[in-house]
């Protein structure tokens, strides 16, 4: 199996952080009703208490396990003490055994409605995330969106990297369709158009799609030239226009957005060489 890594370690740290909370939402997520502290009190001992307490919190924002936090917030876990009464303490033996937190979690489950995340939940996420695409194919836009609707059904959060593994499969897809999309619209003459971009040149070893990705260099007679160049050859092909694109295969235009961005190499390279005309005084032709 790949490994999809679509953020960096410190942008999950940022997704998940209870930092970024109010003081006002910090004690909304946080804060014990009489049932809430009965049905932790319940539990014997303060390491239980404590664990079972940071578990519930955890549940309710980020939506998460313990299991799946690398360091509990110290704010926090002063707040369910204080909250419970009871003193502060490692959570490292709580941590280390392997039924307790596991059946606590379960317990939390069963009297707050939540869920561990199954295959059933991913079916649901992937159909949430299938149509979200179609206008948003950015992969934080993806994450929060897949994060915020777990939370939503009270479903808790899987490991990063089966949300990142769900939205790249989902992108990969996308992809396929859009390209698949994009085929169905072009003639038989621009497909051989398209085709003849790939054919190796025997002088220069390069494809002229190679060509036109490579970045033309420093201002000169010679790169305005050379960007003409491309033009003539873009325009060449005629590839089919946003007015042929039907209503219902509008999502075909997020591949245009990526295309925009040959566009601004090229329109970065015709700012060089007008600034260089200018503070050289012009080229002669």
């Amino acid at each position: 199996m790949g490994v999809y890594n679509l953020t960096s370690a410190a942008q999950r740290k940022a997704l998940l952080s209870l930092d970024k909370l109010s003081k006002d939402e910090f004690q909304g997520y946080f804060s014990f009703s009489r049932l809430d502290v009965k049905f932790i009190l319940s539990h014997r001992g303060v390491e239980n208490r404590l664990g079972i307490g940071l578990q519930l919190c955890l549940a309710r924002y980020p939506g998460i396990s313990l299991s799946l936090v690398d360091k509990v917030s110290n704010s926090l876990i002063e707040y369910v003490a204080a909250q419970l009464k009871i003193s502060t303490i490692d959570l490292d033996n709580y941590l280390s055994k392997k039924n307790t937190p596991l059946v606590h979690l379960k317990e939390i489950c069963r009297q707050y409605n939540y869920s561990l995340y199954s295959s059933k939940a991913a079916d649901y996420l992937n159909n949430i995330l299938t149509e979200a695409i179609q206008e948003n194919n950015d992969e934080l836009f993806l994450i929060n969106l897949a994060i915020y609707r777990l939370r939503e059904q009270r479903i808790l959060l899987p490991e990063f990297s089966e949300i990142e593994r769900l939205i790249s499969t989902i992108r990969q897809n996308h992809e396929k369709y859009l390209y698949k999309k994009i085929v169905e619209l072009l003639s038989v003459d621009q497909k051989e158009r398209l085709d003849s971009l790939l054919v190796v040149n025997l002088d220069t070893k390069k494809s002229k799609l190679a060509w036109l990705q490579d970045i033309s260099g420093k201002p000169s007679k010679d790169t305005i030239l050379s960007i003409c160049d491309r033009i003539s050859v873009i325009k060449g092909v005629s590839a089919p226009t946003e007015q042929k694109i039907p209503i219902e295969t509008r999502t075909i235009l997020v591949i245009i957005t990526y295309c925009s961005c040959f566009y601004q190499v090229i329109k970065y390279d015709f700012l060089l060489f007008n600034n260089h005309r200018c503070t050289t005084g012009g080229y002669s032709y």
